[in-house]
């Protein structure tokens, strides 16, 4: 999942069409974030074009929702429209994990059709986390702070929360891999007095820093970063050891504190005497700053935040008054950047990308604030209640006290998170957000012609199975996975000057045609995360590239020049995603890329790869299973060739290990050596279940058999009953017959079942059954379906012979078939249940039955 999306949607009658989607950093709020189709034109006739921006909220099991607001900008950065909002700031627009899709008609907000050019579209989200409530007591938070903290050596990431409160306490919270239930550990040092109004982290050093306003000292941590953590995680005891400075002389109401990454360029305001104090030293030495906000009364600096990336750039919150002042110079000089009319801003933090929150006492609410503009981007809250986006400032009698504020980058989990320390609810909420950045455009540059372009690629005629290394390193076929390649055809018709932009890939277990295309599954592609790369004394190159992992390919790659809208074409070669190669000339530039392996898109989605020819690992199948393929091409305009060559047809492997089969033919020769499954699976070893349960009042079995009955298997009969699964014997196969199932050992997942032998030509086929369980398969060269079987019952009252739903009904047989996945056993309802090739299946029968299977 990516933050920071910037597509560009190129609106041209003219010249030409420029589309370009980047991803810098990430976020796990949404997926797949494009437009179809990227170029569109808004006055086309007779039809004016429209595009559609698709995203899709990740399933999580905490974050199912989110605040959602889609917006449209200008190249300027200026806003354009905003086609999708939340109704306020408490209700999430985007309720449930799935695709959404959002048109635009290329009109701003006043309706006008937006002129030519180029358009950044992004998502502004922010998505509840969780809510830990801070103490059971009657003690208030006023301040927190939070680091995440990633242990390479044993693969664990730790959360560690720190809490101010009324209580005049430090309170350690956290978890192995978050923050947990909530539990709670008093870490406050010796000789703090408190309150504390202020507490922050160091990203750098990971150091917890605590301003005692009691004892006008500022405390630190100086254990462990990870002896820290094992606190939380319970695995040693809540030793924790501090260290503390004095402030600076004259403190009367320390207020809030921020810090550097490195922890060693420190902020701080007084309350008590309206100032603004600075260390560099990481709070050993304090000195007042000689600049101070121009305010508008006394006492009223309440916050003070310090950008993660620029230790100059440090912001001070107005309590009184609810403004916001920056000092871009080390707090040498401040200008007022925000005008808050009076709401009570309470504390304010910087995030890595230059935002900024900021949290409204009055209003009980948090808003983002962008750097550029000042304006509001997010607003949650809004709302004295205790629900996922509410918070509540006040206390009993309605006097505004606190939010304290931490926003944080985790680069362990590549996530912005906001802690709000929500005070009259005595709750810390967390949330995952994302927001539009200030960067330039970046990304892949297509251009097209500006004529109306109508004509398709032409189908695809050579898709095919890849065909299997003859040094045999690798496999095309596994247990879960069916590699394919096809000759990539012509951007117009079959010309091959441009390939193909984008493949549309499904596959099915029955024949593709035309007409169900669309309902057959769709295949996922992973592809790269994008890189940058300023080349040192010439022009910064701005590209992105998309294949899939593991594939080796080479091609050519358009680039733009974005100081004179140039395009340029440079040779490439990429391996497995990771390294990519850019050749401008001597000397070579070398782009590192990372896999992310968290990064996945449609198929659709528009790549090139340059080289007419392609493939595709098709993966997430079935083992054992017949699967059939086609594919459909398109351009940069989204028209869409006809359906490829059909039926492409292939076969998965087994899976290691225990696989249930059938033969669907009389297999010649028929015994179960290397003739019928022993090729494909490496080894002779097959088995049938021979059952000795007589029914539901068997009692004649083994005591480790019986079951039913409070004190069973102790007691004696008729207390005691037969278990069907475990009343019988495994005996092993030696002669294959076709529609009995068989449970095979295999000892390789790459070459598919296969047989020699002879079709079955009987109308039907007839599988004796016996009371309890039974494995049968399919003997024909087709799906048969048990709503067409029959069960023959000897003892029954006429009619003996019965369709498979009257058996169900009359309590002949089980109302369903079972199969093993490798991991689990998976039933499907008779009525429904198709019995396919090579697979075996588990019936349950309550008396000796014939199946009747007929065929299709």
């Amino acid at each position: 999942m990516k933050s920071h999306f910037k597509l560009f949607i190129i609106i041209s009658l003219c010249l030409c069409f420029i589309f370009s989607l980047i991803s810098e950093g990430k976020a796990d709020i949404f997926y797949d974030i494009y437009a179809t189709p990227p170029t569109f034109n808004p006055n086309a006739m007779p039809m004016p074009e429209t595009t559609t921006i698709s995203a899709g909220l990740w399933a999580d099991t905490s974050r199912t929702e989110a605040l959602c607001w889609l917006k449209v900008y200008d190249i300027n950065h200026a806003l354009v429209n905003t086609l999708t909002y939340p109704v306020d700031s408490l209700t999430p627009n985007i309720t449930a994990y799935k695709e959404y899709y959002v048109p635009w008609n290329g009109k701003n907000t006043s309706g006008i059709t937006v002129s030519n050019g180029i358009y950044p579209y992004h998502i502004d989200a922010v998505s509840w986390v969780e809510t830990f409530t801070t103490d059971y007591g009657t003690n208030y938070p006023y301040d927190v702070a939070a680091y995440i903290y990633y242990w390479a050596e044993a693969d664990w990431t730790y959360e560690i929360a720190l809490v101010s409160d009324t209580g005049k306490r430090i309170m350690l919270t956290g978890d192995c891999q978050g923050l947990g239930d909530g539990h709670w550990w008093n870490i406050t040092p010796t000789g703090f007095t408190g309150p504390a109004y202020g507490i922050t982290a160091a990203s750098g050093n990971g150091k917890f820093y605590v301003l005692d306003s009691g004892s006008k000292k500022l405390f630190y941590i100086t254990s462990d970063l990870l002896d820290v953590a094992m606190v939380t995680c319970g695995q040693m005891g809540t030793i924790i050891n501090w260290a503390s400075y004095s402030l600076w002389s004259g403190a009367i109401t320390p207020s809030d504190l921020a810090c550097s990454s490195d922890g060693t360029i420190f902020y701080a305001v007084d309350k008590g005497t309206n100032k603004v104090y600075k260390s560099i030293d990481s709070g050993a030495n304090w000195n007042q700053c000689a600049a101070q906000p121009g305010l508008a009364a006394s006492p009223s600096l309440t916050g003070v935040a310090v950008d993660p990336n620029n230790s100059n750039i440090v912001l001070v919150a107005d309590g009184a008054n609810g403004d916001i002042y920056k000092s871009d110079n080390g707090c040498a000089g401040f200008t007022r950047i925000y005008d808050g009319t009076a709401q009570q801003a309470y504390q304010v933090s910087f995030d890595n990308d230059g935002y900024f929150w900021l949290s409204n006492v009055a209003n009980k609410r948090v808003s983002e604030v962008n750097p550029i503009n000042t304006l509001e981007v997010l607003r949650i809250g809004t709302g004295a209640g205790d629900q996922r986006y509410k918070f509540n400032a006040t206390d009993g009698a309605g006097t505004g006290i606190a939010l304290g504020l931490f926003a944080n980058y985790s680069p362990w989990l590549d996530n912005k998170y906001l802690y709000v320390a929500d005070y009259y609810n005595k709750k810390v909420k967390k949330y995952v957000y994302d927001n539009y950045g200030s960067d330039p455009p970046v990304g892949t540059n297509i251009v097209v012609s500006a004529s109306s372009d109508t004509t398709p690629p032409s189908a695809i005629t050579d898709l095919s199975i890849e065909p299997e290394d003859p040094l045999g390193w690798w496999y095309v076929i596994g247990s879960d996975y069916v590699m394919l390649q096809w000759t990539s055809p012509g951007n117009d018709d079959n010309a091959p000057a441009t390939r193909a932009r984008a493949y549309d890939l499904r596959y099915s277990k029955n024949p593709i045609t035309t007409g169900n295309f669309n309902s057959a599954n769709r295949a996922i592609v992973e592809y790269t995360s994008h890189a940058t790369n300023n080349t040192s004394g010439k022009t910064t190159f701005e590209v992105q590239e998309n294949i899939s992992q593991n594939t080796q390919s080479s091609g050519y790659i358009s680039v733009i020049d974005y100081t004179d809208r140039s395009v340029q074409e440079y040779e490439y070669a990429s391996w497995s995603g990771k390294i990519f190669y850019l050749d401008t000339g001597p000397p070579a530039v070398t782009l590192d890329r990372t896999y992310d392996g968290n990064d996945k898109v449609s198929l659709h989605f528009p790549y090139v790869q340059g080289n007419p020819y392609d493939g595709f690992q098709v993966t997430g199948l079935e083992s054992n299973t017949i699967y059939y393929f086609a594919i459909k091409s398109s351009d940069e305009k989204n028209n869409t060739s006809g359906l490829s060559n059909t039926p492409v047809s292939g076969k998965t492997g087994l899976l290691l290990e225990w696989n249930m089969v059938s033969c669907p033919l009389d297999p010649i020769p028929n015994n179960s050596s290397l003739s019928v499954f022993g090729d494909d699976a490496g080894l002779d070893w097959m088995f049938k279940w021979i059952s000795t349960w007589t029914g539901p009042t068997d009692t004649n079995c083994a005591t480790a058999c019986q079951t039913v009955g409070a004190s069973c298997p102790h007691s004696p009969p008729p207390q005691c009953y037969c278990s069907p699964d475990c009343d019988g014997s495994w005996v092993q196969v030696s002669t294959i017959v076709p529609a009995e199932g068989i449970l095979l050992y295999s000892t390789k997942n790459y070459d598919p079942t296969d047989a020699t032998g002879a079709d079955i030509i009987d109308f039907s086929s007839t599988v004796s059954l016996i009371t309890g369980w039974n494995m049968v398969g399919n003997p024909y060269g087709a799906n048969v379906s048990l709503i067409n079987c029959n069960v023959y019952n000897p003892g029954a009252p006429e009619p003996k012979t019965r369709t498979y739903e009257q058996a169900v009904t009359a309590g002949w047989i089980e109302n369903g078939v079972y199969i093993w996945n490798g991991i689990t056993y998976i039933d499907y309802p008779w009525d429904s249940a198709e019995l396919e090739l090579w697979k075996g299946y588990w019936v349950k029968a309550y008396y000796n039955l014939d199946l009747i299977i007929n065929k299709p």
